[in-house]
């Protein structure tokens, strides 16, 4: 069973960190389209009890 509504809640989570140092710090992540699936396929899937 897929819920997407909680597969987006993670994405949006991960674009809303920041990284902590280097030339980077305090910029936002953004995930590429091929990360982002790869993430809403693993957190998007849930058993059919929830």
């Amino acid at each position: 069973m897929y819920d997407d509504a909680k597969a987006q809640r993670v994405v949006n989570f991960i674009n809303c960190l920041k990284n902590l140092k280097g030339q980077w710090r305090c910029v936002t992540f953004d995930l590429l389209p091929l990360k982002r699936k790869i993430i809403r396929d693993i957190f998007g899937n849930v058993k059919e009890n929830g």
